[in-house]
């Protein structure tokens, strides 16, 4: 017992110790006795607990043993709360700068964001009037808010007036508040403008007069870009198309923003002009269009930007002229005449050249409209009248026919055969470029399988391969290449040529012979003729020197070619 109260005795000395060094050192602190150091390491100490946890356990079980006064084990208790409250604060603190941290990302996010952007609808019948209600007196408000703000002499009396910079500065937030509420209102106009009922309407309520005052006034290429959206969307409608040529000035402000360096305005600008010309008003955009500064210009957006989207809708201007019978004179012409056809032909070539290896073809968006454009143009009379231009775009086209990896340009193969087909039939003397080499027939059978369900491609396809044929089999124009070696090629395509055949004597030419009929008949029968001719010349060449197996594939595509009476 004596010992037990001795043990007891000394715990209890040791912690009024304790206590004692606690109160000294939090004396010490309210006293500003120590230096800032000392200080700060002792509040350190005592905000973030450093006492170990053996301490706090002591502590703890001094308080659940009750083996203190009840003071003394309030005073502990309220040591564990405060700590306890201490850490609580300080993750409060941390959550806080984190929330406020992560509002501030998202704030910038927010504002680097895309603008709103809609598009034009396919056609005019995208949205279904009856179903769109949308209450006229709403559309009026969003067309007021339209209107241009200030005047510029208005805007320099108050740049002028140095006694209100405080009103200045207000006006300044003021003034961004309205450029958003602008934006957003016209964005809901660009939307709408899509449904005729809409248009009508608004075109009713003085819409294109307060565009018009925004394009003549604003230097801001936002408010310039949702106003020729809006424009390019009424412009869908026949009924509208009619008010806008009507308005005065309004189309002749349109054109010149072609001047303006900005990629979106631009992008709008040619949509319009392309509505433009589709449209039953097409001679009145044409005129506007026809002069050569216009044209210049054009050409050289074409020629020379790098935005994708301006890049398109660039094209698709172009193609609207090239499809026109109507503008064949008045735009097309004087394009051709200015370069059109030399500008393409280089942007193709340069797009194939892209690639450094040349078993890869540099595949992207941009080819793609590129290379439909060369096809359209090349069905023109006259297409290329320099012969230099002409060889290069042969033997760039000719690439893909030959590329390596056939699924990978697949897609490509029906514009690039009709091109080829296009240029043969224009400069005859082109075949020599093409004649002896061997790839490049070994190309054209490869592609007959993987072209689209379409005749035009396969009756150039044949076309092509039957000018090559009859150029060798009759004149004999062959550089360093036997007829063995272009027997043996044809020997090759056998399935390929078999199955072809099989399939057009099944019922695709018992129709009846329309001009695009009779072409593609007319190209697979001569084709047919002179594979025969070749194979039946080369056995007499080397009738002892073939075996069985190939005896074999000759019979096989020699009863083929026979069947070309049957088409």
């Amino acid at each position: 017992m004596a010992e037990n109260t001795a043990e007891e005795e000394e715990e209890r000395e040791k912690e009024l110790i304790r206590e004692e060094e606690s109160e000294e050192m939090a004396k010490e602190l309210v006293r500003g006795e120590e230096g800032e150091e000392q200080r700060g390491e002792m509040a350190k100490e005592l905000i973030r607990g450093e006492e170990g946890e053996e301490q706090r356990g002591e502590m703890a079980k001094e308080l659940i043993r009750g083996e203190e006064s009840e003071e003394q084990r309030g005073e502990m208790g309220k040591e564990l709360i405060g700590r306890e409250e201490r850490e609580d604060e300080v993750q409060e603190e941390m959550e806080k700068e984190g929330n406020e941290e992560r509002s501030k990302t998202e704030k910038e996010e927010e504002e680097e964001a895309p603008s709103h952007l809609p598009f034009a609808p396919e056609s005019s019948d995208v949205l279904d009037d009856d179903s769109t209600t949308v209450d006229p007196s709403y559309i009026i408000s969003l067309i007021r808010k339209l209107l241009p703000c200030q005047s510029n002499a208005d805007k320099e009396s108050q740049e002028n007036d140095s006694n209100h910079e405080e009103e200045k500065i207000g006006e300044n937030g003021e003034n961004l508040e309205k450029k958003d509420q602008w934006e957003e209102s016209g964005c809901i106009l660009w939307d709408l403008a899509a449904s005729k009922t809409q248009a009508e309407f608004m075109v009713n309520n003085f819409l294109l007069e307060v565009l018009l005052a925004n394009l003549q006034a604003s230097e801001s290429f936002r408010i310039k870009e949702i106003c020729l959206g809006i424009i390019g969307n009424l412009a869908c409608h026949d009924t509208v198309i009619q008010k806008i040529i009507s308005q005065n000035n309004l189309i002749e402000t349109v054109i010149l923003q072609l001047i303006l360096g900005d990629s979106p305005c631009l992008t709008e600008t040619f949509r319009v002009l392309e509505s433009g010309i589709k449209s039953s008003e097409y001679s009145s955009f044409a005129e506007l269009i026809s002069s050569n500064e216009i044209l210049e210009r054009i050409l050289w957006i074409f020629g020379n930007t790098l935005n994708l989207s301006l890049f398109e809708k660039c094209v698709d201007f172009l193609f609207a002229v090239i499809e026109s019978e109507k503008l064949g004179n008045i735009l097309l012409q004087p394009l051709i005449k200015l370069g059109l056809n030399t500008i393409a032909v280089n942007l193709f070539i340069s797009e194939i050249n892209k690639s450094e290896d040349e078993n890869k073809l540099e595949r992207s968006d941009r080819f793609d409209v590129i290379i439909n454009l060369i096809e359209a143009l090349s069905a023109l009379d006259g297409f290329l009248k320099e012969s230099e231009s002409s060889e290069k775009l042969l033997q760039s086209v000719c690439n893909i026919i030959k590329h390596p990896d056939k699924f990978e340009v697949s897609s490509y193969y029906a514009s690039a055969i009709l091109i080829i087909a296009n240029l043969l039939a224009e400069k005859k003397n082109l075949i020599s470029i093409i004649l002896n080499d061997i790839p490049f027939l070994e190309g054209l059978f490869d592609a007959l399988p993987l072209l689209p369900n379409d005749p035009q491609p396969k009756n150039a396809l044949w076309c092509v391969i039957s000018t090559l044929l009859v150029e060798i089999n009759e004149n004999n124009k062959l550089e360093n290449l036997s007829l063995d070696q272009i027997a043996r090629v044809l020997l090759s395509k056998t399935e390929i040529i078999e199955d072809y055949v099989a399939d057009q004597v099944q019922g695709s030419f018992k129709e009846d012979l329309v001009r695009e009929n009779y072409l593609k008949v007319y190209g697979v029968k001569t084709s047919l003729r002179r594979i025969g001719e070749i194979i039946e010349k080369r056995n007499g060449e080397k009738s002892e020197r073939i075996n069985s197996d190939e005896i074999e594939r000759v019979n096989r595509l020699l009863n083929c070619c026979s069947k070309c009476d049957e088409l």
